[in-house]
């Protein structure tokens, strides 16, 4: 479904674009062509974030069923669950597969936690673009701390027990992301509320009902990713304290080899690694959940996106099915009516064809 909906991103960006390349230098309508060219750049930006956020979410989408269908992991999960079972179970004696596994899983999760400020950014530009405001400081600003973000995960993933460290990092960027989230969020709703609220005064009823829906549409779907990007902060909440017992279950020697010997070996008795195994357990049950409620939500959507491109598709091809009878027909009346009426100049544009090209402008 993610794919099909990249395509019809990829789809309308290019249709822009073509039209974008149209555009004559001048007309003889009554038309700003200024006006319509910045329109479809804000249009081709728009596009152009949605086919970012949507080949990540696709990017997960892979990455997390590559992971699935590992059938080598058995040893991950029963140290995930049952952490004290066996000592043969070691994460570090995994098979090649079970190491493409946890690639994958790194490339998911790091993913994961860099769509919330793209989205963040995503609503920043297009406010500004649609106040005629300067963006392109906050475009590299926010570039800069992206990729400084996407490096330090990078480099923590290099080794397991690194990662698990940059587990424990995912909390404290998305607790900052979801903090610059809803300020942004509150102020692009206010701003289309003003431009529906314009509508009303100084447009006609067709421009305020499709302001109107923007204002609704944004409003649920705001609703909506807010709760996902809640319940992903609350399961890098998990994994923050659940990452520190893995550290100590499962490489005890570890916190020796990163402090150069200052701190020593973590040594723990048979009750304290039960009660951990059992913590660890427990957390990971909640972590699925959440993941499982979140997938079942997302995959809803997706579902009600993909229904509504076919629909829409369904509508596109029955208005260019009855094109004749809707467009042509009615301006052929009007032309014909003004064969008949004498004081027609005939040197001049008839209003049928003035009429058309205006729809082509358009």
């Amino acid at each position: 479904m993610i794919l099909f909906i990249t395509c019809y991103f990829i789809r309308g960006r290019y249709r822009v674009s073509v039209q974008l390349r149209n555009i004559p230098s001048s007309t003889i309508l009554d038309i700003d062509l200024s006006k319509v060219k910045l329109n479809l750049k804000i249009e081709s930006m728009v596009y152009a974030f949605l086919i970012i956020l949507s080949s990540m979410e696709l990017i997960v989408n892979v990455a997390g069923g590559i992971n699935m269908f590992d059938t080598n992991d058995v040893p991950l999960f029963m140290n995930v669950y049952f952490p004290n079972i066996s000592n043969s179970f070691l994460i570090s004696d995994h098979a090649p597969m079970s190491n493409l596994a946890l690639i994958t899983l790194q490339i998911e999760n790091i993913t994961i936690n860099l769509i919330l400020p793209i989205t963040c950014l995503y609503l920043i530009v297009l406010r500004r673009a649609y106040l005629n405001l300067p963006y392109k400081k906050w475009v590299i600003g926010y570039l800069i701390f992206i990729i400084g973000r996407l490096s330090l995960f990078v480099l923590l993933s290099l080794s397991i027990p690194l990662s698990y460290i940059s587990q424990m990092m995912y909390f404290p960027f998305e607790v900052i992301d979801l903090c610059v989230y809803i300020p942004c969020c509150k102020s692009f709703y206010l701003l289309l509320k003003g431009r529906r609220d314009e509508a009303r005064w100084h447009s006609n009823i067709t421009v305020f009902y499709a302001n109107c829906l923007i204002v609704k549409q944004f409003f649920y779907a705001q609703i909506f990713t807010s709760t996902c990007f809640v319940l992903l902060i609350i399961d890098s909440l998990i994994l923050f304290y659940v990452s520190p017992i893995r550290i100590m279950l499962y490489f005890p020697s570890f916190i020796y080899k990163f402090s150069f010997g200052l701190f020593p070996t973590l040594t723990f008795s048979k009750q304290q690694n039960d009660i951990l195994g059992n913590i660890l357990k427990n957390s990971m049950s909640i972590h699925t959940a959440i993941l499982i409620i979140i997938e079942i939500s997302v995959s809803l959507v997706y579902v009600m996106v993909c229904v509504g491109i076919v629909l829409k598709f369904v509508r596109k091809q029955k208005q260019y099915n009855s094109v004749n009878v809707a467009t042509i027909k009615p301006l052929m009346e009007r032309y014909h009516a003004t064969l008949s009426t004498p004081y027609r100049q005939y040197q001049q544009r008839p209003p049928f064809i003035q009429g058309f090209r205006s729809d082509l402008i358009y």
